[in-house]
């Protein structure tokens, strides 16, 4: 910190302002309004149909419903931490809620590879041509 003429201006300066800050600050503390008792609750609620692939998408993620709901209309609620899935008033599924791109929760079961097949191997076959005197006996 500076000292002489200059140090004792600027701390006049931050004094003043210092001032003018908790004046203001007073102020607003005067007109402000008390918070409510309850907390408030950030959740919310959609209805949407499972589609075929069985992940239902909320905020740029994938949650998986239960397969036996493909095609049902259910509701997909979600809060701040999870994210759950109602059918029919009965809770099937929920998640931890996920604010990373993409993410697919759980993870897709893929298909496993189909066994390797061994090569087809056809038996040799032999053609034997017609006798001729058959040919003459047709055209006789």
């Amino acid at each position: 910190m500076p000292t002489g003429a200059t140090g004792s201006a600027t701390a006049g300066c931050t004094r003043a302002a210092a001032s003018r800050f908790e004046e203001r600050l007073a102020e607003e503390r005067q007109a402000l309004r008390p918070l409510p008792p309850a907390r408030f609750d950030w959740s919310g609620h959609r209805s949407t149909r499972v589609p075929i692939d069985g992940y239902l998408r909320h905020g740029r993620c994938f949650y998986r419903a239960p397969e036996r709901l493909v095609h049902e209309r259910v509701e997909l609620g979600f809060d701040r931490d999870q994210v759950w899935i109602v059918h029919r008033g009965q809770e099937v599924a929920r998640y931890p809620r996920s604010y990373e791109q993409g993410l697919w929760l759980p993870p897709p079961i893929m298909r496993p590879e189909p066994p390797a097949l061994a090569p087809l191997v056809l038996p040799a076959l032999t053609v034997a041509p017609p006798e001729l005197a058959d040919y003459a006996e047709l055209c006789a």
